[in-house]
């Protein structure tokens, strides 16, 4: 049993498409102008990074001598490249103060809470 997703493509029950039907153009080619651009920005960046590789000896004592001056920023700074910076965490699963929101929106969550219920068992 076929099912139409919302571009109008027909597809089985699990989302693959139907038997006959050849897909979807693939990932387009790069222009040639594309290809050119890409291969310019990828110059840039290597001439930037080369850059700051020549004046990192001189950057260097800089640094750290304002480090051992106490200067917080520059001793955070030379932590992070040691160390490697902290992981970063993020919370996903943030709540919404009920409180904040319309009744509309209240019936439409409990509606969608009831039907979720019903659905599980």
């Amino acid at each position: 049993m076929e099912k139409m997703d919302e571009n109008g493509i027909e597809r089985n029950p699990d989302g693959t498409f139907i038997k006959g039907w050849e897909g979807g153009p693939g990932r387009p080619i790069d222009t040639p102008e594309k290809k050119i651009e890409k291969k310019v920005i990828k110059q840039i960046v290597e001439e930037y990074k080369q850059g700051l590789a020549e004046s990192l000896p001189s950057i260097s004592p800089v640094l750290q001598a304002k480090a051992l001056d106490g200067d917080v920023p520059a001793i955070k700074e030379i932590h992070d490249r040691v160390m490697g910076k902290a992981p970063q965490s993020v919370d996903i699963n943030a709540r919404v103060a009920v409180s904040s929101l319309s009744e509309e929106d209240k019936a439409m969550i409990d509606k969608l809470i009831h039907a979720e219920q019903e659905t599980i068992g």
